[in-house]
């Protein structure tokens, strides 16, 4: 091909293809405009389904058009509706599915492509047209097929079949050839249905096309493509109806248009408060709603719609949108606590739309519409203050107290079961064990104070007899006013005497609970933590804990 040439072999491969399409919707083979790329898209004839067949030449020599050719491909099976039926053939000395055949639909669709896009470049030595024949023959006559059927053949039309092939003659009225001349005849007058089926010349040498008339004599007036001379494929796009399209596209969109959207005013049963429902009547195109606009009240006009302001939003075919109304009393004063009334209101509505793709649209009609619509509706007016808003507000405020009280006020005590052990068992009460109940503070150890004041234990004193004075404040805390410290619970300090507790603490560096010590403070400080089921105190030879 010349290099000033317009289009490149690919991009009239593509076009062409996508063509072939917009021929299965328009059922008439009108090219598609290239200026209304979505609304081709969106008014695809999707309710009649057809089966694609895509037979390629997998011979050695296409090798140079492959990756046009596969993308080509790859974008016509994009373009294909859901659940249409897609073959993919290969055929060189002999025919195979390239791909497995599949109903193609939105889960599909990608892996599809991407399979296309990945097949292996051609590597056949021959090119058996008997052998493609016959195979597509086969896959158009498979069960529970679509009525509609469209066949698009890759290839040279150089009929270069091995020596053992059933076809290996080029004159088509021997027995072979006329055998598929009558398969071709039972697989399509075995159906009610549609079969068109494409040539694509491929241009692989100076005798592409030789043989096209083996191809004809088996499936008849075929259209054939020279997709090698971009001119005349150009000129083979711009002779089709492309007015008959547009037209029809028009028709379609008048039909959405009208009703286009309807206008409903509803009552849901919430005071003072209507609900306008916008919903699309559309079947394809989404409508974007500009302006709402409401008029009228009740019969004695004491009643009044509040104005509607609203931001533009777009309804997809068959949605809906809510919109809350605002009813407000015109003639004033205020109702008792708790009065209610029921009144009929009369509303006309009318509403601003536009059909999307506007700009697209506009090339073939006016996008912009207009409804209108008169509604009946009752609605239930209040005013004052309802009953539940003083029961509620007491409610929270009980509830704010009483987390007031448990988090700051509320006393914490001491409780549970005190043990002293003596490492060394004596055989005098080697342990003591004490149940302490709601004390606020509590002193242990063997001092006189802990005598009067709390539990006295001989199990702190000294080796025969020595007495070291031991004396431990426990003490049940709660955080200050209004602040997080310190943690509510019990703590411990150490009034006489030295001691060492061990506490659950977590590592930071490990993320693991170890154990911990410290040496017993004689003041309650910040960065105490409250003592748990883990605390053990060390005093001298004895310990002492909580179970």
């Amino acid at each position: 091909m010349p290099m000033g040439q317009r289009w490149t072999f690919r991009s009239a491969l593509v076009c062409l293809i996508a063509f072939l399409l917009m021929a299965w919707c328009a059922h008439v083979a009108p090219a598609q405009s290239a200026d209304l790329p979505m609304l081709t898209e969106k008014f695809g004839n999707r309710s009649q389904q057809a089966d694609f067949v895509i037979v390629i030449d997998r011979s050695g020599s296409v090798r140079r058009f492959w990756q046009a050719i596969k993308a080509a491909v790859a974008e016509f099976v994009s373009a294909v509706p859901d659940g249409d039926y897609v073959s993919i053939l290969a055929f060189d000395a002999a025919a195979v599915d390239l791909l497995t055949p599949r109903r193609v639909d939105a889960a599909s669709r990608g892996s599809f492509t991407e399979q296309i896009r990945a097949l292996a470049d051609p590597r056949g030595a021959f090119t058996d047209l008997g052998a493609g024949v016959e195979y597509t023959l086969r896959e158009l006559n498979r069960p529970q097929a679509n009525r509609l059927q469209f066949v698009f053949f890759f290839t040279d039309f150089k009929h270069d079949p091995p020596s053992g092939s059933r076809w290996k003659s080029r004159d088509c009225r021997t027995e072979d050839w006329a055998a598929l001349r009558r398969q071709k005849e039972r697989t399509f007058d075995a159906r009610d249905g549609v079969v068109k089926i494409f040539a694509l010349k491929l241009p692989l040498d100076a005798e592409v096309g030789r043989d096209f008339g083996l191809f004809q004599c088996v499936f008849g007036d075929v259209e054939g493509v020279d997709v090698g001379d971009s001119a005349i494929l150009k000129d083979w796009f711009e002779r089709k109806r492309a007015e008959i399209y547009r037209e029809k596209i028009k028709i379609q969109i008048e039909s959405e248009k009208n009703p286009g959207i309807d206008l409903a005013l509803k009552d849901e049963g919430y005071r003072n408060r209507l609900s306008l429902v916008v919903a699309s009547r559309c079947r394809t195109l989404d409508v974007e709603v500009e302006s709402l606009s409401l008029a009228g009240g009740s019969a004695g006009g004491d009643l009044r719609f509040s104005p509607v302001r609203i931001d533009p939003f777009v309804l997809r075919p068959g949605e809906n949108r809510t919109i809350n109304v605002e009813v407000e009393d015109a003639a004033g004063g205020e109702f008792e606590i708790e009065q209610c009334r029921e009144s009929a209101v009369a509303a006309q509505i009318e509403a601003t739309a536009v059909l999307a793709p506007a700009d697209e649209i506009r090339l073939l009609t006016e996008p912009r519409f207009s409804r209108k619509a008169g509604q009946e509706s009752t609605v239930t007016c209040c005013r004052g203050i309802p009953l539940w808003w003083p029961a509620t507000g007491a409610a929270l405020l009980a509830i704010f107290l009483g987390g007031v009280y448990m988090r700051w006020v509320k006393p914490e005590y001491i409780g549970g079961t005190l043990v002293i052990e003596r490492e060394r068992k004596q055989e005098d009460k080697p342990t003591r064990r004490e149940e302490i109940f709601r004390r606020r503070t509590l002193l242990v150890g063997n001092t006189d104070k802990c005598r009067k004041e709390g539990i006295h234990s001989t199990l702190f004193s000294g080796e025969e007899g020595q007495n070291v004075p031991v004396e431990l404040e426990f003490r049940g805390r709660i955080p200050r006013m209004l602040r997080a410290s310190p943690q509510r619970g019990v703590y411990v300090r150490i009034t006489a005497g030295r001691g060492v507790i061990e506490q659950d603490q977590l590592d930071l560096k490990t993320n693991r609970i170890k154990k911990a010590k410290r040496l017993l403070s004689g003041e309650y400080s910040v960065g105490d933590d409250p003592l748990d089921a883990s605390t053990v105190i060390y005093v001298g030879r004895c310990k002492v804990y909580f179970k």
